[in-house]
Formats: structure tokens, sequence, C-alpha cells
């Protein structure tokens, strides 16, 4: 058997403490390099109002889910995912808590959970409410490098992520069919088209210097205005007015 000195293990015993102790730090930081989570920090718990009653969100209904906005549908997944966390930060990791009294902080490899959207495209579909690795190889999860090279954050992509704890995290069945799916995404793309007329019809309005033909592009701005209000109010749409510039970004011509 080997003669090791008593400092011996006391000095491994302190760095295996240290360790224990610094991984929360240096794991925050490397999440916060990939992922955007400060958007979400301040995410408060929906409540919604049934038989005079203030319920939980995480009871609502799919219709009740369905009537929300796109902001209040993603809070809604971020609550029910903090709620977890919350629940769980009081219990140990392998007996012990670590620097902040949470397990959720050890954790071996950074992950993310993918938050669902009610117009999602085909090629980010598969990946809604999956859990991907921000490392650029990993055994047990798709990378996000992966997703991305799969069609996954293409342009005008609006989809965001959470950080996934593994044991910890709540992951979510999807609320949408393909098919309901495909029609709001269809739906978007019409927005788009009535969006990308006004801002043609605005640039020729600005820019025209004959009298006859600017008042001539007036009367088609109002008809085609009209209409897109009737079809936003069939469709139970927002109209966004910033995307209507036509000195937008092109970029920003997409964003939700």
């Amino acid at each position: 058997m080997l003669n090791i000195d008593w400092w011996v293990y006391l000095v491994i015993a302190g760095v295996i403490l240290i360790i224990i102790l610094i991984m929360p730090f240096f794991n925050k930081k490397f999440r916060d390099k990939f992922t955007s989570n400060d958007k979400y920090k301040n995410a408060k718990p929906l409540k919604v109002k049934q038989d005079k009653k203030v319920i939980d969100t995480a009871l609502i209904s799919h219709e009740e889910y369905d009537n929300l906005t796109e902001a209040e549908q993603q809070a809604f997944q971020i609550y029910q995912h903090n709620l977890k966390l919350h629940n769980n930060n009081k219990e140990k990791f392998l007996g012990i808590y670590n620097g902040f009294g949470s397990k959720t902080s050890m954790r071996f490899e950074p992950t993310v959970i993918v938050l669902e959207k009610k117009d999602s495209c085909k090629l980010c579909r598969p990946y809604e409410n999956k859990i991907l690795s921000l490392y650029p190889t990993s055994k047990k999860y798709m990378t996000m490098q992966e997703a991305v090279n799969n069609g996954f954050h293409h342009l005008g992509c609006s989809h965001k992520e959470l950080d996934y704890y593994p044991s910890d995290s709540l992951t979510n069945d999807n609320v949408y069919d393909d098919e309901e799916k495909d029609k709001n995404y269809n739906l978007k793309l019409k927005q788009f088209k009535y969006e990308d007329k006004i801002r043609n019809l605005k640039f020729q309005k600005n820019n025209l210097t004959n009298a006859e033909k600017i008042e001539d592009i007036k009367k088609q701005l109002l008809i085609i205005v009209e209409e897109y209000q009737l079809f936003l109010k069939e469709n139970n749409l927002k109209r966004n007015l910033l995307r209507e510039d036509y000195n937008i970004d092109f970029i920003e011509q997409f964003s939700s």
C-alpha cells in the first residue's frame, strides 16, 4: 500500500472542494456567452382568470394558450421552466449543496431547450422542446451546430432557447400539431407579402415627382391597407407597423 502523507489527502480534498465551489461561476460564465437568458430573467408568471378564480398558468387549456400573444406564450413556457427549477433548487446534489445552495449549476455540458412557436417552419419544428448541447460534440444530445447545419436558426428565424438542466428542467410536449403550424406559418407568409406591398408603395409615394402618379399610388396604398386590415381581423393577427417601413433592415422584415 502506498505510503502517502496525511497532508496530501488534505490537499486533494481542498482541490475537490474548490472545484465544487467555483464550478457554478464558470458554468454561468460559459452559459451567458452562448445564450440570451438576460431576456428572460425578469419574466413573470402569467395568471388566467377562470370561474372568478386566478389559477396557475400550468392549468390553462389549449384554447386559452392559443389566445395568448406570442410574447405571453413564451413567458408561459419560461414560467413553467423556472417553476420546476425553483422547486428543485432546494434539493441537495450528491448529499451536499454547491456554492449557491443549488444543484442545478452542477452540469457537465451546457445545454438548452428550444421554445415552441405556433407558426414555426418545417426546418425548425424538429427542434422545438428538444435539448441541444452547446458543445461542438456531445455523446448524449444533438449539438446546436448540427441543428444549425440542418436549417435551424435560418434567416428570419425567431426561435428562442432556455438553459436546460438534466433532472431539473421541465420538458413539455408541443402544444400545436403540424397542421396548425402549417396554417399559422402560411398566414405569416401572407402577412409578410402584404407588408412588402405596403413598403413598395410607400417608397414610390415618397420618391416619385409626378403628382398624378403620386395620387395614384396613394389610392393603391389605401386599397391594399384596407384589404390587409381585413385579413388581420379575419385571422386574429396583429399589425406590425415597424415592418411596413421601407427603410427597415432586410432581416428585420421577417422579425416577429
